[in-house]
């Protein structure tokens, strides 16, 4: 065996993949961004120029790697879903290479956000990345999972400033002041001493972002920045149908959910409906 070939036999043991026809997840994270606000000098709890820069970041990773359906933002790091169930022949991004796929991701993210930022000087931002897959049954999950935290940092994050900047304390007095409280709790102290209502507070901050594409022709679309997402527990369809984007597809979907085809239910539906007509009006 020839020199190459010997190395390349050793580069192919941990050249490892996802498997094929199933959601693909990754989360992208910035790497030390404690200390790059603090050298950007970012207003706490939140900045625009860093959300602007999360926002580019998110948007070159959308638009240059196939598959892709969803990005969810919240705080330093980025969620990605990728879809390669097309069709039988639809070809996983970057044949679903793990190595490729987590270099890919944080380079695309690094190079957005530095440019969004100027190019980051002799110190740039760089991000690391991780991919798994899921069932198409914990899409909405996986989501879900990341605005609960997205919501739990807002709340220590508005308070933590808030408090510091308000009573005037040093950062560990005011540790000392949020420890062992739950965020009910602090959602009650930042009521009480600072005059915020969490509840109406910008939704894109509590619960994060999205980019989606939204169609403007018949067979044409482009990717948006979503400011004003539900909270997906409460609607599980603002994740899955970005997923589940063909009738045959939603119609496996409502299948595995309750055992019926969608034509089923949209005869219960309709049936519900004449039902509903019959109704006397109430006086």
């Amino acid at each position: 065996m020839d020199i190459g070939d010997r190395m390349k036999g050793y580069e192919k043991v941990w050249d490892q993949k996802l498997p094929r026809r199933v959601p693909v997840l990754a989360r992208i994270d910035g790497v030390s961004f404690s200390k790059l606000t603090e050298r950007y000098k970012f207003k706490k709890p939140y900045d625009k120029t860093f959300i602007e820069a999360m926002y580019t970041a998110m948007q070159n990773v959308v638009t240059n790697v196939a598959g892709v359906v969803l990005a969810y933002h919240q705080s330093d790091e980025i969620t990605v879903l990728l879809k390669n169930n097309q069709t039988f022949e639809t070809e996983p991004y970057a044949a679903n290479r793990i190595q490729k796929l987590t270099s890919h991701l944080a380079a695309l993210a690094t190079c957005g956000f530095n440019k969004e930022l100027g190019g980051g000087g002799d110190k740039p931002a760089f991000f690391d990345c991780r991919v798994w897959t899921v069932p198409e049954a914990e899409i909405n999950n996986s989501f879900l999972w990341r605005q609960q935290d997205a919501f739990r940092n807002c709340v220590q994050a508005v308070a933590h400033y808030g408090l510091k900047e308000k009573l005037n304390l040093k950062g560990r007095a005011v540790q000392k002041l949020m420890a062992n409280k739950s965020t009910n709790e602090l959602q009650e102290l930042i009521f009480k001493e600072l005059g915020i209502n969490i509840d109406t507070y910008p939704t894109h901050l509590k619960r994060g972002t999205c980019m989606v594409k939204k169609s403007y022709l018949e067979d044409r679309a482009h990717w948006v920045i979503d400011e004003n997402i539900p909270i997906f527990s409460k609607d599980p369809g603002y994740i899955e149908d970005q997923y589940f984007s063909t009738e045959e597809e939603l119609d496996n979907k409502q299948r595995t959910q309750t055992g019926l085809s969608l034509e089923e239910l949209e005869s219960i539906e309709h049936e519900v409906l004449i039902e509903d007509e019959a109704l006397p009006d109430e006086h």
